[in-house]
């Protein structure tokens, strides 16, 4: 499993611990010092993103935190985005 953790604006640390073939997400797990409200909603998202093009994770959790009303504090599907990117450049 790939790792890569990332300081975003604001000082919020971010660690993504995710598996991809071929550009499909395998295994993806959400960690860090930022809040997800409610909490409850964090499986859901990452369950939301198995199977899925990497290159689509913002769009895929802006659609997944609408239809569950929950909320990121302190971090955004556009930074899990940028860092996933980051780590495939």
């Amino acid at each position: 499993m790939r790792e890569v953790s990332k300081k975003i604006t604001g000082g919020k640390l971010v660690r993504i611990q995710y598996d991809e073939k071929e550009g499909i997400i395998t295994a993806f797990r959400l960690l860090g010092d930022f809040f997800l409200y409610p909490e409850s909603a964090l499986p859901v998202l990452e369950q939301s993103l198995l199977e899925k093009p990497i290159l689509n994770v913002s769009e895929i959790l802006e659609q997944q935190l609408e239809a569950l009303d929950a909320q990121f504090i302190g971090v955004s599907a556009k930074d899990i985005q940028d860092i996933l990117e980051e780590d495939l450049s």
